[in-house]
């Protein structure tokens, strides 16, 4: 991943996952992310599949500092020749704009489902998700 004393690194993106079983509500368990990032807690990730466009419906929701619910809708969509390198597209400036990332689904529970890490490219931003809500101070 990345450290701040070397090049960051290219972070491989898995080759396959159900999609079906990946959906539903997630918890963030821990995360690394941008500088221009809210800084949210008790942060859901409640993930849908749409079958006909084969694109991912987001819904992130957590509390800001103030205790305030902050919601944001998003679209996931999977990589054609590796599922597992998605697109990522999130309203930006109040919805004037759409934020384009690519992210990359690096670790999954295949067995279970019950939790998976999420990363940018060169693995400078991550995400620990679980189907298990734990509650962070």
């Amino acid at each position: 991943m990345f450290n701040f004393f070397s090049e960051p690194v290219q972070v491989e993106a898995i080759n396959a996952f159900d999609e079906i079983q990946f959906c539903g509500l997630w918890y963030e368990i821990a995360s690394v992310k941008g500088f221009f990032q809210t800084e949210l807690k008790n942060v859901s990730i409640d993930i849908q599949w749409d079958q006909d466009t084969g694109i991912f419906q987001v819904e992130n929701a957590g509390f800001n500092p103030s205790g305030e619910r902050v919601v944001s809708n998003a679209t996931l969509t999977p990589g054609s020749e590796n599922p597992g390198k998605m697109t990522y597209v999130s309203p930006f400036l109040g919805g004037l704009l759409n934020q384009t990332q690519e992210r990359h689904l690096v670790v999954l529970d295949e067995l279970n489902y019950l939790y998976k890490v999420v990363s940018s490219p060169t693995g400078d931003e991550v995400c620990v998700i679980s189907f298990h809500q734990v509650n962070r101070v």
